[in-house]
C-alpha cells in the first residue's frame, strides 16, 4: 500500500452519452448537483448549444471555454426535447439578470460569438 487514497469511481454513463465520455459525464453530474442546490432565481450565461452527436466539436468547445473562465463554473446539462440530443454550455451562477449581463459583457468575444445570453435557472426544464 502506497497510502494515496483510492481514486473516485467515473460516474455511470448513460449510453446515449458514452461517446461524450467519463470528463463529460463527471462535469454532467457535477452540474446537476449545482442546479440542485441553486435557487431557481440564480441567473447564468448560456454561452451555447451543442448538438450531443459531435463529442469533439463539444469538447473543444468546453476546452476553449476553459481558457477563459472559471472552469468550475462552467456547466452542462441536457436537452431531450426535439428528436436529437443537444447539450447547453453554461456559465456562472449570479444574483439577478443585470449581474449576469454585467458579466457576459466582460466576456471574450470568443465566448459570445455563438449568441450567448442570460437566462434564469428556473427555465432550465
Amino acid at each position: 500500500m502506497d497510502g494515496t487514497a483510492p481514486a473516485a469511481p467515473a460516474p455511470p454513463i448513460d449510453p446515449v452519452l458514452a461517446p461524450l465520455g467519463v470528463a463529460f459525464a463527471t462535469r454532467l453530474v457535477a452540474s446537476e448537483q449545482w442546479r440542485e442546490r441553486t435557487s431557481p432565481h440564480s441567473w447564468f450565461i448560456q454561452l451555447a448549444t451543442a448538438d450531443a452527436g459531435d463529442p469533439a466539436g463539444l469538447a473543444r468547445f468546453l476546452s476553449r471555454a476553459a481558457q477563459h473562465v472559471d472552469d468550475a463554473r462552467l456547466r452542462v446539462f441536457l436537452d431531450r426535447g426535439d428528436a436529437r440530443l443537444r447539450v447547453g454550455i453554461i456559465y456562472g451562477d449570479y444574483p439577478s439578470a443585470s449581474a449576469a449581463r454585467t458579466a457576459l459583457r466582460s466576456l471574450p468575444a470568443s465566448l459570445r460569438a455563438r449568441g450567448a445570453y442570460v437566462r434564469q435557472l428556473a427555465t432550465l426544464g
